[in-house]
């Protein structure tokens, strides 16, 4: 599984941030932003971020339609999704630029399962890197505003880096009319919104005569709320540094 490290460099890449060869060393009077996101007054102080993705593509999209007229469905799609993800690419360069100061847990989901789930996901996509085709199918309630949900995107992410591709590259954002063939080497996505779903994630790996899948699914939100309290723990007494659910749970 990549380190948080790695995923980071790409994203610092990716906003245009040139990243310095060596870290630089805090001073205890250097001040710290307190208007970039997840710094409060006392910057020295822990903190858990969750990855921002919230209402992003839809802003977009409401942007594309009054500055452009009437486009496509499909076309406003395509460019909602990718300034959706310039945004978050941006945001987390900033979560850590703020690590240099702080100890940070940053994660989409802060449930413990949905982690060890996302280690299980890293194996198996090593493992059966040919002749399986990857879906990601998730379920939430019916106010659910953005899609896919950042637990799926994450689960994407981790499929793409193990089977050496970018998500970027490979994701297929749910499928209409004649598609043709699957591509071997894309990652699918199917989102599914009703009812009171809490949250439910499944990763099917499809290959001939068997099929595998990895399902987490949640019942109440009070995991979210151990799993954050954990990172907390964790978090006591660390030094500045970027840290990821993986640290929290030694995996």
């Amino acid at each position: 599984m990549s380190t948080k490290a790695e995923e980071f460099r790409y994203a610092q890449e990716r906003s245009g941030k040139k990243l310095p060869k060596q870290p630089r060393p805090i001073r205890r009077d250097t001040p710290v932003d307190t208007s970039k996101p997840g710094v409060s007054a006392t910057d020295r102080h822990p903190l858990m971020v969750h990855t921002p993705s919230k209402h992003a593509g839809r802003k977009a999209a409401y942007a594309l339609e009054v500055s452009a007229g009437r486009p496509s469905r499909l076309s406003t799609r395509k460019a909602a999704n990718r300034q959706k993800n310039d945004s978050q690419y941006r945001q987390k360069a900033q979560v850590a630029e703020q690590a240099r100061h702080v100890a940070i847990v940053m994660a989409p989901n802060m449930s413990l399962g949905v982690n060890v789930v996302l280690r299980l996901l890293d194996m198996a996509a090593r493992a059966l890197a040919e002749g399986y085709d990857i879906e990601v199918i998730e379920a939430h309630h019916r106010h659910k505003v953005d899609a896919p949900s950042g637990t799926a995107l994450a689960m994407g992410e981790v499929l793409a880096r193990a089977s050496g591709r970018q998500l970027d590259d490979c994701a297929v954002w749910g499928r209409h009319g004649v598609t043709g063939e699957r591509d071997p080497n894309s990652i699918g996505f199917s989102v599914i919104r009703g009812g009171d779903i809490v949250g439910d994630h499944t990763v099917l790996f499809a290959g001939t005569g068997e099929r595998i899948e990895i399902t987490h699914k949640s019942a109440s939100r009070v995991t979210y709320a151990q799993g954050s309290l954990r990172a907390a723990r964790f978090l006591a007494g660390r030094r500045p540094g970027l840290y990821g659910m993986d640290d929290v749970l030694g995996l």
